[in-house]
C-alpha cells in the first residue's frame, strides 16, 4: 500500500464511495480487519475488552469492532465519549446494530464522567476509537480525558486508523495523543507513521486493505508498506498434486564451533516457510552436533581439518552438489575466523544460485571489500542489521526511517542487489524500485537467533521461485508477523527464536486463510 497524507486518504475514501462502495461497506471492512488482527495476532487471549468510541467515523469503526468482539464471545464494554444522539450516519447505524449483543454501554460525554467511569473498569485490552485523522488544534475536554486515561492504563491499547490525538501530517501529539501498543490503519499507511514521533505513538502498525483506489502518481509518497492482502498475492500457492520438489531445495551454508545453533535455526525456519527440502552444509567436525537437532533436514559435511569452520577446501564439496539446490542461505554463525575469507572468496565468484547473504558473511565482506565486489548481484538479498550496514557501507544509520530508506536505496543502486536493512521499520531497497518499509514485528524480536530465522524464511521463498525483491518484501513481513503472534502468546520479554519459528505456521495462516 502507498504511504499517504491524511488529505489524500480522505480523497481516496470519497473516490471509493463515489465509485459505488458505500461508507458502511468501508467501515465494515475496517472494523473486521481490526478485530481479526486483535483475535489472531495482537491479543488472542484477551476476553474482556473496553472499546472507547467518539462521535465520528472513527467511533463507527469502533462499534464494528465491538460487534465482532461480542459475537466472538468476549465481554465488551463500550464507552461513548458523546451522547448516543450525537452519532449520525454510518456511525449511528453501527451503534444501533449493537443492541441485543450483551454489550455494557457507558455514556461519558464529559471529562469528569470519563475519569469516574474508568475507575470501575477491569479489562484485558483497550480499543481506541475516539479521534481519527482529522484532528486540528490541541485536543481538549472529553477526548483529552479519555486519552489521558488510556495512557495511564496498564492494559495495552489498540488504536483504530491512527492513535487519537496524533497529527497525521507530522506524527506529533496535538497537545495529547494515545501511546498505542498497536495501530490498525485502514486503506493505506499514513506518512506520519514513518516519522520518529509518529512511529512511537503508533507502536506496531497493521495496514488493513479496505479496497480503496491508489493515489495519483506523485501523491503516494516515497515508500510503500505492504498490507496482508498484498503479501498473500506474492506468496506461492500449493496445488493438490504438488510434491516436495515443487517447493524447492535450500542449501544452508552456516555454523562454526560455538555457533551451531545459528545454522539449526536457519534450516528449521526454511522448512517452516514452505521449502520442500533443506540441506545444511556444515563443517565435518560439527555434523554430530547439528544432525540430531534437525530430523527433517539433510546434512552436507564439508572438510574442515578439525577447525570447526569453513575452509577453502569446503568450496569443492559445495560446488559438487550446488546444481541440486534452488537457493542458498549463507552466513549465520560462520564465525570471523580468517580461514572463512578464503572460503567466501572462492565461493562467491561462482555462486549463481539465488542467495541470502547474512551475518558473518556480511562481516567478512566489510573486512574484505573485494568479497563484496565478488557478489553476483542479480540473485542476492543482503540482510545487514544497522551495525553490519555501517561496516559494510561506511554509512551510519540512526532511528530515522527517512534516512534509513535513503541509505539503503543508495547502497542497493550502487551494488545492484536487494538490501534488507533490519531494525524497527525494516527497509527493503532494490535497484530502480520503490523502497518498501516493513511494519510488522516488535521489540521482543531483538533476541539471539531472530536474524537467522529471517534468513531461513527468505531462502525458502527464493527456493519456491520468488524474485529476490518479492522474497525480501514477503519474508520481512512474515518474519515480523510470526514474531507478533509469538509475542501475543508469550509476551515480548520471553520471545525466543524457536518461538518465532513455531509461529510461522500461524503467520502463513493469517495471511492466506484458505491455504
Amino acid at each position: 500500500m502507498q504511504v499517504v497524507s491524511a488529505e489524500t486518504m480522505r480523497n481516496l475514501d470519497a473516490a471509493a464511495i463515489a465509485a459505488g462502495t458505500s461508507g458502511m461497506v468501508l467501515m465494515e471492512r475496517a472494523g473486521y480487519g481490526a478485530f481479526r488482527f486483535m483475535a489472531e495476532v495482537a491479543c488472542p487471549a484477551a476476553r474482556r475488552v473496553l472499546v472507547v468510541a467518539g462521535k465520528g467515523n472513527n467511533g463507527g469503526d469502533a462499534c464494528v469492532v465491538a460487534r465482532y468482539l461480542a459475537e466472538s464471545g468476549r465481554r465488551v464494554v463500550l464507552m461513548l465519549t458523546c451522547p448516543p444522539e450525537a452519532l449520525d450516519g454510518d456511525a449511528k447505524t453501527n451503534h444501533e446494530r449493537l443492541a441485543g449483543l450483551g454489550i455494557t454501554e457507558i455514556v461519558a460525554p464529559d471529562a469528569a464522567q470519563v475519569r469516574a467511569a474508568w475507575q470501575m473498569l477491569h479489562v484485558d485490552v483497550i480499543v481506541d476509537g475516539v479521534l481519527g485523522t482529522g484532528v486540528q488544534g490541541a485536543v481538549s475536554g472529553t477526548a483529552a480525558a479519555a486519552i489521558a486515561c488510556m495512557n495511564k492504563a496498564i492494559e495495552p491499547v489498540l488504536s483504530l486508523d491512527v492513535p487519537s490525538g496524533m497529527d497525521c501530517s507530522t506524527g506529533a501529539a496535538c497537545g495529547a495523543a494515545v501511546n498505542a501498543t498497536w495501530t490498525v490503519t485502514f486503506g493505506h499507511a499514513k506518512r506520519a507513521m514513518l516519522t520518529d514521533e509518529g512511529g512511537v505513538l503508533c507502536g506496531r502498525v497493521e495496514v488493513v486493505d479496505i479496497s480503496l483506489p491508489r493515489a495519483p502518481e506523485g501523491v503516494g509518497g516515497d515508500a510503500v508498506c505492504l498490507a496482508t492482502s498484498e503479501v498473500a498475492a506474492l506468496l506461492p500457492r500449493r496445488r493438490i498434486k504438488d510434491h516436495k520438489n515443487r517447493f524447492g531445495h535450500v542449501l544452508v551454508i552456516a555454523g562454526s564451533r560455538g555457533m551451531t545453533g545459528a545454522s539449526v535455526l536457519c534450516a528449521q525456519a526454511a522448512l517452516a516457510s514452505g521449502a520442500g527440502l533443506v540441506t545444511l552444509a556444515v563443517p565435518d567436525s560439527l555434523v554430530s552436533l547439528v544432525a540430531a537437532e534437525m530430523p527433517a533436514c539433510m546434512t552436507l559435511p564439508v572438510p574442515d581439518g578439525g577447525l570447526g569452520a569453513f575452509t577453502h577446501d569446503a568450496v569443492h564439496t559445495v560446488f559438487e552438489h550446488l546444481a541440486q539446490f534452488n537457493s542458498v542461505a549463507l552466513g549465520p554463525g560462520l564465525s570471523r575466523h580468517k580461514v572463512v575469507d578464503g572460503f567466501l572468496k572462492a565461493l562467491l565468484i561462482e555462486l549463481y544460485c539465488p542467495t541470502v547473504v547474512d551475518a558473518d558473511a556480511i562481516n567478512h565482506m566489510a573486512d574484505k571489500p573485494e568479497l563484496l565486489a565478488s557478489v553476483i548481484a542479480e540473485q542476492v538479498i543482503m540482510t545487514p542489521h544497522p551495525g553490519e550496514f555501517e561496516r559494510l557501507s561506511g554509512t551510519k544509520t540512526d532511528g530515522n526511517t527517512a534516512a534509513r530508506i535513503a541509505a539503503a536505496q543508495k547502497f542497493a543502486d550502487e551494488h545492484e542487489f536487494v538490501v534488507l536493512l533490519k531494525g524497527h521499520q525494516t527497509v527493503i531497497a532494490a535497484p530502480g524500485a520503490m523502497p518498501h518499509v516493513n511494519l510488522t514485528g516488535n521489540p521482543g524480536m531483538a533476541t539471539a537467533g531472530s536474524g537467522d530465522v529471517l534468513t531461513g524464511v527468505l531462502s525458502a521463498l527464493l527456493a519456491q521461485g520468488m524474485s529476490p525483491l518479492d522474497a525480501a518484501r514477503a519474508g520481512a513481513f512474515l518474519h515480523g508477523l510470526a514474531g507478533d503472534i509469538a509475542a501475543g502468546i508469550h509476551g515480548q520479554a520471553a520471545l525466543t527464536a524457536p518461538r518465532i519459528i513455531d509461529a510461522l505456521g500461524a503467520a502463513f495462516k493469517y495471511i492466506m486463510p484458505r491455504a
